[in-house]
């Protein structure tokens, strides 16, 4: 503790995730001592030591930290500061789960081109199902009119970008990109297999 004491009152130039795994071990020596402020400060130096990228490339870290300071501002009865920690946890969490879900989906769009490069389209439509599946977007198990009503607002939208591609990769939501791009693509495919799930993607 004396080490990582001295280290947070001086300027030592060293790596600033390795300071801030320094620092959450000693917020947990303190806590299993029973010194609590001891173990926030702790806490609010290693959140400090993390870089501007840290939710990019720290993720783990990140989490345990600001989870820490949520229990510590709860503790505290600091309710501003759990909702803060709290909200930031949340929105980088989400934020990464939509930018994953539209990295994969990415590579079903690679592999339902390929597909229906070769005429393989009823092998290309069940790539672009999965890629909605992925993007837990799911068709209505209802009659033909419920599910038209049903999709008539996002297929609205993908009939605005259809005629201009990039406002497609100006969106902001990846996870809408992918769907649109799947549904696009979906359309073509079900037009020349002449399938059944036309009529919901083709409105």
């Amino acid at each position: 503790l004396d080490l990582v004491n001295n280290i947070d009152h001086g300027d030592t130039g060293m790596d600033g995730t390795f300071l801030a795994r320094m620092n959450l071990r000693a917020a947990k020596m303190s806590e299993g001592l029973s010194d609590f402020d001891s173990s926030c400060t702790y806490i609010e130096y290693a959140r400090s030591y993390l870089p501007a990228d840290k939710w990019q490339k720290h993720i783990s870290l990140s989490l345990t930290i600001f989870t820490a300071s949520a229990r510590n501002a709860a503790i505290q009865g600091d309710f501003k500061g759990i909702d803060d920690f709290c909200d930031e946890i949340l929105h980088e969490i989400n934020a990464q789960r939509k930018q994953k879900e539209f990295d994969l989906a990415r590579v079903y769009l690679l592999k339902m081109e390929s597909l229906e490069q070769q005429s393989r389209y009823e092998d290309a439509i069940e790539v672009g199902l999965e890629i909605l599946r992925e993007c837990n977007f799911r068709f209505p198990k209802s009659s033909f009119h419920r599910a038209a009503s049903t999709l008539f607002g996002l297929v609205k939208s993908k009939n605005k970008t259809h005629t201009d591609p990039e406002r497609t990769l100006q969106m902001t939501d990846p996870k809408k990109v992918a769907i649109m791009q799947a549904l696009d693509k979906l359309a073509a495919c079900a037009y020349i297999a002449r399938s059944n799930i036309l009529p919901l993607v083709a409105l």
